[in-house]
């Protein structure tokens, strides 16, 4: 009796890239309150606390970067602009390897959103207090 071939599946690589953007965002969480409760802690910031609102601008900058770059590769691997297909029903290898790139376009957007939404304090902090 002969088996059935496996169909390909997308390299391990795709569920990186899938999960790459949240994990960005949930790595400046930590480091933007981490490091603004160390910082708090340890440094004398004085009347304005401009540095505490580079430091929290830098990192919100980098993490945005860094989820744009995912959210490119994404949206390259959901090639949508070469078919304008964007209904991932059929299970063939290029649908797989579009609906992996459908939803880390999504996840990149979403994840963009959240570390907006964790920087913006950065705008109106003026101490630890």
């Amino acid at each position: 009796m002969a088996r059935a071939a496996k169909p390909h599946l997308p390299p391990k690589t795709a569920l990186w890239q899938l999960i790459a953007a949240p994990i960005i965002w949930s790595v400046h969480f930590v480091v933007t309150y981490g490091g603004t409760a160390i910082f708090c802690a340890k440094v004398d910031l004085g009347p304005d606390a401009l540095a505490l609102r580079g430091y929290i601008g830098i990192v919100t900058l980098v993490a945005l970067l860094a989820i744009a770059a995912m959210g490119w590769l994404a949206w390259r691997k959901w090639d949508l602009t070469d078919d304008w297909d964007y209904i991932h029903e059929e299970p063939t290898d290029e649908e797989r390897t579009e609906f992996l790139g459908h939803a880390g376009v999504l996840l990149s957007v979403v994840s963009a959103i959240g570390v907006i939404f964790v920087g913006l304090p950065g705008l109106v902090i003026t101490g630890c207090t």
